[in-house]
């Protein structure tokens, strides 16, 4: 029904701060060759490679996350390394909660709670368009059939 992964606008703090370390270190500091001072530390190579790992980080997180809104549930995919998965089926979703923060607004994603009886089943963060993704699994809910349990002697 929907399958996406978190948006690169939901990283664009990381990015941008990325981008302002690599113009920063490659503009404005010198390099330690012209500072005449013996074994200075490279600040300009040092401040370039920190922005170049802020997009790194950025770009692996978008990679790294996949969601997965099928007719039997949701699931949720994240992690280079370390790789943690949950799934909710959909007889167990009980709602969805919407939630974006002003630069979330302003540039289209936000959060996506899928609530069950229990609380919050799972998470998906930094969604494009979340109400389309959260009307996506609302309708999963209501196709679900109703979760029977079973009488144990």
């Amino acid at each position: 029904m929907w399958r996406g992964r978190a948006s690169y606008r939901s990283q664009a703090a990381l990015l941008l701060a990325g981008a302002v370390l690599v113009i920063v270190g490659a503009v404005l500091f010198p390099p330690a060759e012209a500072t005449g001072v013996p074994g200075a530390i490279d600040a300009p190579s040092a401040i370039v490679a920190l922005g170049v790992v802020a997009a790194v980080l950025a770009y692996l997180t978008v990679i790294f996350t996949e969601y997965i809104v099928t007719d039997r549930g949701v699931r949720v995919a994240r992690g280079v390394v370390a790789r943690s998965e949950a799934e909710v089926r959909g007889q167990w979703i009980t709602g969805t909660r919407v939630s974006q923060d002003t630069l979330g607004r302003l540039l289209g994603y936000g959060d996506v709670a899928v609530t069950t009886a229990g609380g919050t089943g799972a998470v998906l963060r930094g969604v494009a368009n979340p109400t389309r993704v959260a009307a996506a699994v609302e309708g999963v809910a209501c196709a679900a059939p109703p979760f029977k349990a079973t009488a144990h002697a």
